[in-house]
Parts: C-alpha cells; sequence; structure tokens
C-alpha cells in the first residue's frame, strides 16, 4: 500500500461522498461519520454536490458541499475536471490537516488519492460494488491508483480475494458494513406482504422479480411491494400493467427505513445480478423476515445467507428458482420460523459499535 497506514491517534477525520441521495454506500458512510462524531472524533463529510440529502447526519459532524456535479453524472467530464476538482479538494485538505481521509466510491477515490498524496495525508479507500461491473478506462484508473491508498477495506472476503492482486492492493481489510439498533423495529404480526428495496436500475433486476411473482398462483394472496426510485419506473409499471397486476404489485417510491417501518413483510426479496453488500439484506434478516436472495457470482451473498438455514438463496438470474423459493418462504411452516429467528442473529455480527471498532482499529495500527 501507499506508505505507513499508522497514526498515533485519530482525532480528526474527513469522509468523501459524490452526493447525499438514497444509496447503499451513502447511508453507511453517513453511518460511520456519526459514530466517530459520537465517539469525540472531530468529523467532517465533503461532498461532491450541493443539493443532494437523505439521511440524518449527527449535529457534530460538519458537511463541506462542494460544486462537483459531473462527478456524479457527467460521464467523461469527471476525468476532464478531475485536476480542478483534485485542487479544490487539495486546498482543502492543506488547510484542515485531518489526521484521515476516508473516501466511498470509484471516482471519489480516485480524486482522494491523487488529492490526499500532494497534500500528504493518509487516506483510506472503499470500493463499495463489484469492479466487474466498470469499464476499461475506470478499470485502468483503479490499477494505477488503488495501491497507493494507505488502506484499503472491502466489503466482503468474496471481492478482496478477487480483485486484491488484480489491482496490486496489500495490506487490505474486510469489514462488514453496520447495522444500527434504529434500523431494527418493534416485532410485528407477519402478513402476506413481500417486499424488495433497491434503486430501479437493471441490476437489481425488478423485471424478474415482477414476473417471478406474477406467474404463481400459490402467492395468490400476497402482495409485493417494491422501494425505490430509478430509471426503470415507467418500464416497471407498464410491466405490472400488462401482466394486470396493478392491484398485487405497487412501485412505493422512496422512504427512509422502508424495511423498519414494513417489517411486518413475510418475505423479503433480493434479485439483483450484481452487489457489493447488499445492506437491504442484513437489515431485513435483522428486522426477522423471511429472505430470497440471488447467489450472485461473486460469491457475496453466500457469506451472509446460508440457504434454508438463515433464508434461501435461488440461482443467479433464474426466474423459476426465484419462484420457487418465494413459494417456500411464503409458507407458514416451523422451517421458516426457525430461518426467521436464525436471520436475526446477523445483528450480533454486524452492530454498529463492533464495526467501528474495527475500522478505528485498522486506521491507528494497520
Amino acid at each position: 500500500m501507499g506508505g505507513d497506514t499508522k497514526v498515533k491517534s485519530l482525532n480528526k477525520a474527513f469522509f468523501l461522498i459524490p452526493s447525499f441521495v438514497s444509496g447503499g454506500a451513502e447511508r453507511v458512510l453517513v453511518i460511520i461519520a456519526n459514530e466517530f462524531a459520537k465517539r469525540g472524533i472531530q468529523t467532517s463529510i465533503i461532498v461532491f454536490d450541493r443539493d443532494s440529502f437523505f439521511y440524518k447526519i449527527h449535529d457534530a459532524v460538519r458537511v463541506i458541499r462542494m460544486d462537483m456535479p459531473e462527478v456524479k453524472r457527467g460521464g467523461y467530464r469527471k476525468y476532464i475536471r478531475m485536476p480542478v476538482n483534485v485542487n479544490g479538494i487539495t486546498r482543502i485538505l492543506k488547510e484542515e490537516k485531518p489526521d484521515v481521509v476516508i473516501s466511498f466510491a470509484y471516482i471519489t477515490n480516485i480524486i482522494a488519492i491523487l488529492a490526499c498524496r500532494r497534500s500528504k495525508i493518509r487516506v483510506f479507500v472503499s470500493e463499495r460494488t463489484d469492479p466487474d461491473r466498470y469499464n476499461r478506462l475506470q478499470k485502468f484508473f483503479m490499477k494505477c491508483l488503488y495501491k497507493r491508498a494507505n488502506g484499503f477495506v472491502y466489503q466482503t472476503f468474496s471481492i478482496q480475494s478477487k480483485y486484491a492482486d488484480k489491482y496490486g492492493i496489500r495490506g487490505s481489510k474486510v469489514i462488514y458494513n453496520p447495522l444500527t439498533q434504529e434500523q431494527i423495529g418493534e416485532k410485528k404480526q407477519k402478513e402476506k406482504i413481500i417486499i424488495s428495496v433497491g434503486r430501479l436500475i437493471p441490476e437489481k433486476n425488478h423485471e424478474m422479480l415482477i414476473k417471478a411473482f406474477a406467474e404463481t398462483k400459490k402467492l395468490n394472496d400476497f402482495v409485493l411491494d417494491i422501494y425505490g426510485e430509478g430509471p426503470l419506473k415507467e418500464k416497471l409499471t407498464n410491466l405490472i400493467k400488462d401482466l394486470d397486476m396493478e392491484g398485487r404489485i405497487k412501485l412505493c417510491g422512496l422512504e427512509l427505513d422502508a424495511i423498519k417501518k414494513h417489517n411486518e413483510a413475510a418475505v423479503f426479496v433480493l434479485p439483483s445480478y450484481v452487489e457489493g453488500f447488499p445492506n437491504a439484506l442484513i437489515e431485513a434478516m435483522a428486522n426477522g423476515i423471511v429472505c430470497v436472495a440471488s447467489d450472485i457470482e461473486s460469491g457475496v451473498i453466500r457469506e451472509i445467507i446460508k440457504d434454508k438455514e438463515n433464508g434461501y438463496l435461488f440461482s443467479n438470474k433464474n426466474q423459476r428458482d426465484l419462484r420457487e423459493k418465494l413459494e417456500m418462504a411464503s409458507m407458514e411452516s416451523n422451517a421458516n420460523d426457525t430461518i426467521r429467528e436464525n436471520a436475526r442473529n446477523v445483528f450480533e455480527d454486524i452492530n454498529v459499535e463492533a464495526i467501528i471498532d474495527k475500522w478505528i482499529d485498522y486506521i491507528e495500527y494497520g
């Protein structure tokens, strides 16, 4: 990695993120920053746009907003503007002199590494998705720069084993995403509801979920509620109409803490074919919902779900297998009662206190 990872003590930390839109990376970064602040660490978040806001930020966390909208939405403009953006971040870091910078998300990581090398500040970065989805140019920058960070955090062992050597990353650490008690609701009587939470984008594979739900008669007394927004909303709305399922399938839009608020659902579904670390899945498990998740190629889900022990796995992109696992998960049975209770145990390993201890230990001692 790019130099010594040790610091005498962690007193001042800066976080970098493209925006505060609804998303797994954004939520996790805010949780970690909030917990740093609660522990007396002087904490700031640099966000690269002017207007996004979704998750609640602790009063002690300072937010510094930049004017870099192309970082999130600009295509190749993000590279053309990169020298300007790196200079802007470098100026802030030289003035503020934090002990460490922590960055989430690909383009933010690239900018953070370049700025921190110029300002001689330690930088710890984390990739929040499977890099297989990136294009050739993105992978080129990753190969050149990721190894120059002082520390690298993976969300899962599967992704670490796949990419550490490929990108020359040494001394990396796997730290799962944290769960807070605030993400867990009161136990409720289960109802005939199936829920899914995620952006309406191709990778989340809601189209296959809708088709699988519509084609089974064994779920005729269930409804399917999908929480999230995205570019596929119109297409999915039309699909629901074409299948004559408007009375049983709803696109519910964005809702903060949707799983906690609706944990009366009997089943949660993660139909994605690409995931970095499925925050919604672990929230659903901690809330005692029987989960059905895609066994994606990276192996990430298998680190969390043990099939028929604490949830159900279905073959990636296999609509028939998804339908059959939905039918199994929806049954009232002793087996599903056991799965539900086993799933709750996920909170023991990834509660926020334990996860923050791991972050601080890694930053201070490597």
